[in-house]
């Protein structure tokens, strides 16, 4: 019984080479080509499916392979990109032995390019091609003439897509569009194209004004993300620009916005990749005569319309810093210029005390008009009934700046400057007197008049709350002091707190007399 165990598995390795395995393929494919090929074998995982060429020895490297992995059937193989003869083989890595062939051959294909004989540098032309089309296959250019293996100066892949498109070099000349196989690299087609320059020009003002932007019109390529460029005159080509446009959907003109030094400049037409320059022109930035009109004076906090002249590019500013601060000093408030709007409103601090009125550049800082202005220490006062009752509302005249958002209100007596109010009322355009809305405790207090920004108290005034009175009607009937509804019958109280019903009328009566007998 061992003997025969023994005998049975030696003969296993025979039994699994006995194994039956076929493959089944085109007989003729393009070059390149992926191809379908159905097989039937151990199909154990990591077996494998290769190609390789005719008469080539069985251990021989395959030149594209596929694994087997999962029993998928049929299998996709690439295969080589140059016409002739070759052998699919089934190689199985338990047994390490190709258990099936079959022969199979590549072909070429027609293969053309269409495209224009010329175009400009730069430019991006559609290139419309025939030929295998397998995935990853290229188009090239080339200088013409130029040997195999050198560098492409442009490529555009091919992915099964006609037309495909193709940036051209920025450098006038002759060149080859060539269709080349992807893995060898084999020339199936060319055609011949002329890439040419084109006249170009910049067409601008003779001079602009600082930090302007300025429209420039251009004539050339006009490729994507070409620049018009501007640098200071005299420098070097590769220089960084002082500024820069792109060209974008051939918009024309371009805005380009003009330095804030004054001088003299250069504008360019350069190429998007290569930098070349096609194109230049002069162009003098100059300075704008600047001034600011602005009062000599005003009122602590207050808000002032300031008017200019100037460049007015967006986002200047007219600024106030301390007098004598330095041309970098950092504003203490300020207003931005927005389409050359003026004048522009500006409020000034709630600091007594010599300032400047600036006129400064967005982008350089620069400076370019100065006017002094002086804040004037506020007067302020305020009027009010010096007893009140509480929870009632009361009016309180004052004399003061008036800002918007300034504050009366009542407060503790010796609160600090910055406590918040038991009650407030806000000014709002100058309204004058205002309602405040004492209080429901009683006590004494302090009206203050507190300015919004700075929170200073300008003006304070004592104010007593009292608690609300009560009237009580008494009657005596027989010496008996009777209240409320035992008293019966009724009583008519005229309350006069004006004093205007003892005045008289035409007939020198009374007012008084005369409601006592309507009642």
């Amino acid at each position: 019984m061992l003997r025969t165990l023994i005998s049975s598995l030696l003969l296993l390795p025979q039994l699994a080479l006995a194994q039956p395995a076929s493959l089944d393929a085109p007989a003729t494919v393009t070059i390149g080509s992926e191809v379908d090929i159905t097989w039937t074998g151990p199909g154990e995982k990591y077996d494998s499916i290769y190609i390789v060429a005719d008469n080539a020895e069985d251990d021989a490297k395959g030149l594209f392979s596929v694994s087997i992995l999962g029993q998928r059937n049929p299998l996709r193989l690439r295969t080589p990109d140059t016409p002739g003869h070759y052998e699919l083989r089934y190689w199985s890595r338990l047994q390490k032995g190709i258990l099936a062939r079959r022969a199979i051959a590549t072909a070429d294909v027609t293969t053309a390019l269409t495209a224009p004989v010329r175009a400009q540098v730069g430019e991006a032309i559609d290139i419309d091609w025939i030929g295998p089309g397998n995935s990853y296959e290229q188009i090239a250019l080339y200088p013409a003439g130029a040997s195999p293996g050198i560098k492409a100066l442009a490529h555009a892949t091919v992915l099964g897509r006609s037309p495909v498109r193709m940036q051209l070099p920025e450098q006038a000349g002759s060149y080859e569009l060539r269709y080349l196989t992807r893995d060898t690299a084999r020339v199936l087609a060319t055609h011949r194209i002329s890439i040419e320059d084109v006249q170009t020009r910049l067409e601008a003002p003779e001079q602009a004004d600082i930090g302007a932007m300025t429209g420039i019109g251009w004539t050339g390529p006009g490729n994507q993300y070409d620049r018009i460029e501007l640098h200071s005159s005299g420098a070097a080509e590769d220089a960084k620009p002082v500024a820069s446009a792109s060209i974008t959907s051939k918009r024309n003109p371009v805005m380009l916005k003009m330095p804030e030094q004054p001088g003299s400049y250069e504008l360019r037409y350069e190429l998007n990749r290569s930098g070349r320059v096609l194109a230049r022109r002069d162009i003098a930035v100059g300075a704008v005569a600047s001034t600011i009109d602005a009062p000599l004076a005003a009122a602590f906090g207050e808000t002032l319309a300031i008017g200019w002249q100037g460049p007015g590019n967006d986002y200047d500013a007219i600024i106030l810093v301390p007098a004598g601060a330095p041309d970098d000093a950092q504003a203490l408030v300020a207003a931005a210029i927005l389409s050359k709007r003026s004048p522009v409103s500006l409020r000034v601090p709630e600091v007594p005390g010599n300032y400047e009125l600036r006129y400064r550049l967005r982008h350089s800082g620069g400076i370019l008009a100065r006017a002094p202005l002086t804040v004037e220490e506020p007067a302020a006062t305020l009027d009010a009934l010096m007893r009140a009752t509480a929870d009632t509302p009361i009016l309180v005249r004052w004399e003061g700046p008036g800002n918007d958002y300034d504050q009366i209100g009542v407060f503790e007596v010796g609160a600090a400057e910055d406590a918040g109010p038991l009650a407030a009322s806000t000014i709002l355009s100058k309204r004058n007197p205002l309602t405040l809305n004492l209080p429901a405790v009683q006590g004494n207090y302090e009206l203050r008049y507190r300015a919004r920004q700075s929170g200073r108290i300008l003006a304070q005034r004592p104010i007593a709350i009292e608690p609300a009175g009560r009237l009580q009607v008494r009657f005596e009937r027989r010496g008996e002091v009777v209240t409320g509804a035992s008293a019966g019958g009724a009583v008519e109280l005229i309350l006069d707190a004006s004093g205007s019903m003892l005045q008289r009328d035409e007939h020198n009566v009374r007012r008084i007399e005369i409601a006592r007998q309507v009642l």
